[in-house]
């Protein structure tokens, strides 16, 4: 059969798309899904419009929920800006939001910003695999590291100019000016403990912005960066600058980013001192037997390192695979 959205079956309809009615099947099988549920899941459920108003019915009305799955659901910013404004109008402290592998850009990262400092319960935030570009990413650290500074609820362009010394991140919302700032004494707390960025079209111009996220973030448990190759070999040696500082993150994924031996030569050399992290993910990285060194001496001397991925995607022979792995389980008995 063919992929959804793929080859001679119709078109899935789009939240948008008010030409297209649900089933009342559908209809039925959503309620039963979100209706008085502390966890609802609907990934993979293409939403039409008449199907997102109604989850946003049901979410304003829940007071029960805790975690929101909505992966892969054809959300646009519009109705981000919709599901959020719903999940503000309840009284349920919600820990979890995933809405992963959609269409979000920047001008979403604006509506998740408002359920973030609406809802200080929220811990795990997924927006993986959503043009966010740097500017969304940017934003989004804004919120977490700063202060978000609005002139203008218009829609953001892709205008944005360097960050200075004085600021965390900058893009431009209409006529407008967002600024996310370094101090802010009247920050609203928020407690974001695991954040996935994977696949979210960076490229150098986030770099300041994931290296404040690592220096100034001090709750964060878990980052995921996977996929996120636009970023160059340059701006990967500051992150890791950057992580020898850390005291808090003890899950970080950065596979599939391609850095090569030139990044993960020197990877021992800034993360030995880290002495916090448990699990690193490196696969897909075009790594070769060079950087072995480096990730043997980190496999021996990183006391928390529990556990390292190596593969797929790098070019290193499964006897180093295997020596680095038996280093670290000696470690965990």
């Amino acid at each position: 059969a063919a992929p959804p959205g793929k080859g001679d079956g119709p078109r899935p309809a789009s939240p948008g798309d008010r030409s297209v009615s649900s089933s009342s099947d559908d209809d039925n099988q959503l309620t039963s899904l979100v209706k008085d549920l502390k966890d609802v899941n609907v990934n993979g459920i293409s939403l039409t419009n008449q199907q997102l108003s109604d989850c946003c019915d049901l979410l304003r009305k829940s007071n029960t929920i805790e975690g929101l799955e909505m992966s892969g659901c054809q959300i646009n910013d519009a109705a981000m800006e919709r599901i959020t404004n719903s999940l503000m109008s309840n009284k349920a402290k919600i820990k979890m939001l995933d809405v992963s592998n959609n269409s979000l850009t920047v001008n979403g990262v604006q509506s998740v910003i408002a359920l973030m400092r609406n809802k200080p319960s929220l811990l795990s935030l997924n927006v993986s695999s959503n043009p966010l570009g740097d500017n969304g990413c940017n934003m989004l650290v804004g919120s977490l590291c700063g202060r978000i500074v609005s002139r203008s609820p218009s829609a953001c362009s892709e205008n944005s100019r360097s960050l200075s010394s004085d600021e965390l991140a900058t893009v431009t919302v209409g006529n407008a000016i967002v600024t996310a700032t370094k101090d802010d004494d009247t920050q609203d707390e928020i407690d974001i403990v695991d954040l996935d960025l994977s696949a979210t079209s960076l490229t150098p111009g986030a770099t300041m912005a994931i290296i404040t996220l690592v220096k100034k973030s001090l709750k964060l448990k878990t980052l995921k960066l996977s996929d996120n190759s636009g970023v160059d070999v340059r701006g990967w040696l500051k992150v890791f600058r950057a992580l020898e500082t850390n005291r808090s993150i003890q899950v970080l994924y950065l596979d599939r980013n391609g850095f090569g031996d030139q990044v993960g030569g020197q990877i021992a050399t800034h993360l030995d001192v880290n002495r916090v992290i448990e699990e690193l993910n490196l696969a897909g990285n075009n790594m070769t037997e060079a950087s072995m060194d480096s990730i043997v001496s980190l496999a021996n001397h990183h006391e928390a390192l529990k556990r390292i991925t190596l593969l797929p995607g790098n070019d290193i022979s499964d006897k180093n695979v295997d020596e680095i792995q038996n280093i670290l389980m000696n470690r965990r008995k």
